[in-house]
């Protein structure tokens, strides 16, 4: 729909719009939050279930934690309701 540039060895992608930026705090260590509003999902075939859903685990999900600190994802919990 919108046709960004995609990294082509990425196993999930997505085609956003802006919806805002926040300010976070001012001086050296301020930031800025970007919220987009997801248009469109690209996921490899392989990580497919069902053409519909995504093999969570087989993303191999890398997050950060903060300073130099990552997490990995080694479970999935679904619950019965949001």
């Amino acid at each position: 729909m919108i046709k960004p540039y995609r990294i082509q060895e990425a196993k999930i992608s997505f085609e956003c719009t802006l919806e805002r930026i926040v300010t976070v705090s001012e001086g050296p260590d301020a930031g800025n939050l970007i919220l987009g509003r997801i248009q469109l999902v690209h996921v490899r075939d392989d990580l497919l279930k069902n053409e519909r859903e995504v093999d969570w685990l087989g993303l191999d999900v890398l997050g950060r934690l903060s300073g130099n600190r990552y997490c990995t994802v080694r479970s999935v919990i679904e619950s019965e309701s949001n």
